[in-house]
């Protein structure tokens, strides 16, 4: 067999071939023989009838069955001999079979990204300072409150923003009466939940919804609150703090200040992170797989259309405007795709390896938070496929740690409450 490479286009090059008769003749009479097997012609019982009429009666199942057999070996042989990294299944064109002669044809092969070494120099980026705020602190004692809280029935009162409903609700020209417990508020893009705020238990209500959503559709309705409760939350004293296994609001409070600086500390990281990745896609450009942009642009509109389903939007996925979709979501899936590439050159690159206990100390954080033991949080990861996944992000912040101390970091005031600032976009992770 004889190849010659023709051209790339980005992750893709291309190579004719060329074979002998004397070379795949064997695989050619075995493919024949296969074929022969299960040959029904008539006169002759299955599988007896003569190769030379087999041959010219199954003229097209027996070059499927060779091509099957015979190109692969080909691919193979060209990837060893020119040491490819093949992303995905290499495919033939142009092969044509003629019986005891010569054939050629054309191999595309889709390869890995040629990711060069990844330097330091000339990268500067800009992450924010985030001083602890008194936003941060009132955040953490409002957890500490909801934990210890008490859910209240109210009687006689107008419900407010956060409290949950009990109703009976029927449209109008229906019989049908139907129950629900609804949460009610101000911000909610359910025009019912908001409708409920300022209304009081027992009493009925007309409402008109103008646009159809997942759980109730267009139409007059007749409403009634039968019960409300509410989240009535401790006073933020030392008898909180003693629940909350502090000796007094104090000590609370301190602790309230070391939660909000860790939790800086980790936005300094993640932005600083963000903002690197940015930076080295900026800086390094390289063609990535096509069928691997393809498919992630796909995993993206699947998740799309979920989200769709198990909430209250209200998108016609019918008559969606898909081609839109694509068109605005293809720069992201490159540059989360070629973040990908980049950190996986860097953690190469550095040498980076995950150690046994530091993977199990990141599942006993999960372990304590759910509740579970370790070998649990390990069994749902691995049948989630998200184990690996959860190992090459540790690796990734190991590397993104060492490069990022050769690299111009400014630390600037706080930027808009996004990570990675106004100009970062994390999808690139």
């Amino acid at each position: 067999m004889e190849f010659k490479f023709e051209e790339q286009n980005g992750c893709l090059k291309k190579y004719s071939f060329f074979v002998k008769w004397e070379e795949c003749g064997g695989t050619y009479n075995e493919a024949l023989l296969e074929v022969a097997k299960e040959a029904e012609v008539p006169g002759f019982r299955k599988g007896k009838a003569p190769l030379e009429l087999v041959r010219a009666k199954f003229k097209n199942p027996i070059e499927t069955e060779f091509i099957d057999h015979y190109l692969p070996k080909i691919a193979s042989e060209i990837i060893e001999k020119e040491n490819l990294k093949v992303f995905s299944n290499p495919f033939a064109d142009g092969v044509k079979i003629n019986f005891g002669n010569s054939f050629n044809g054309i191999f595309y092969f889709e390869l890995y990204p040629e990711v060069g070494e990844i330097k330091a120099e000339d990268i500067k980026i800009k992450v924010s300072k985030r001083e602890v705020t008194e936003e941060q602190i009132d955040e953490i004692y409002e957890g500490y409150q909801l934990s210890h809280s008490k859910v209240v029935t109210m009687e006689n009162e107008e419900i407010q923003d956060g409290d949950f409903a009990s109703i009976s609700y029927s449209k109008e020209g229906e019989e049908e009466n139907k129950t629900k417990f609804i949460a009610c508020s101000d911000e909610s893009s359910n025009p019912l939940e908001r409708f409920l705020v300022g209304k009081k238990c027992g009493e009925s209500y007309d409402f008109e919804m103008e646009e159809d959503l997942k759980d109730i559709s267009k139409g007059k309705y007749k409403v009634t609150i039968s019960n409300v409760v509410r989240r009535v939350l401790p006073e933020i004293d030392d008898d909180l703090a003693r629940v909350c296994g502090f000796e007094t609001l104090d000590a609370l409070k301190e602790n309230s200040k070391e939660r909000a600086q860790i939790d800086n500390e980790m936005l300094i990281k993640e932005e600083r992170d963000a903002k690197l990745i940015d930076a080295l896609i900026e800086k390094y450009d390289f063609p990535i797989p096509p069928s691997l942009l393809e498919s992630q642009l796909n995993k993206d509109a699947e998740e799309f259309v979920k989200s769709v389903e198990n909430s209250n939007m209200n998108i016609d996925l019918n008559t969606f405007d898909w081609e839109k979709f694509f068109e605005e979501r293809k720069k992201v899936v490159e540059k989360r795709i070629k973040g990908y590439f980049l950190v996986s050159k860097l953690i190469e690159q550095e040498h980076i390896e995950l150690k046994d206990e530091e993977l199990k100390e990141f599942l006993q954080k999960i372990a304590q938070r759910e509740n579970l033991n370790v070998e649990k949080v390990k069994e749902i990861l691995e049948k989630s496929n998200k184990l690996e996944e959860i190992k090459f992000r540790l690796r990734e912040e190991k590397a993104l740690e060492i490069f990022s101390k050769n690299v111009k970091i400014e630390y600037v005031e706080d930027t808009p409450n996004n990570i990675g600032g106004e100009n970062a976009d994390s999808d690139s992770r």
